[in-house]
């Protein structure tokens, strides 16, 4: 955001959007991981089947508010690139 209000460089913006790319690539293989998880332990590879993983596991309900806490983040990120993609 912060190289689009400053008119920054195209090379500052084409850095920033090549380290989002990395990010996005993680991310979508960390889902994939999670889902191929889900699947292995006979969950259905969606929030639904995260959920009674969670239920099932998850007595303390630490890791469902460390999810949560992610899930939340996410939100937050997704905002910030519709914020950025309305500025561009």
């Amino acid at each position: 955001h912060e190289i689009l209000v400053r008119n920054d460089s195209p090379e500052a913006l084409e850095a920033a959007c090549g380290a989002r790319q990395q990010r996005m690539g993680e991310l979508l293989r960390i889902q994939d991981e999670r889902r191929g998880v889900l699947r292995m332990l006979g969950q259905s590879p969606d929030n639904a089947g995260l959920d009674a993983l969670l239920r099932a596991c998850d007595t303390g309900d630490h890791l469902r508010a460390r999810w949560t806490a992610c899930a939340e983040a996410a939100q937050r990120c997704r905002e910030l690139n519709d914020r950025n993609g309305a500025l561009v």
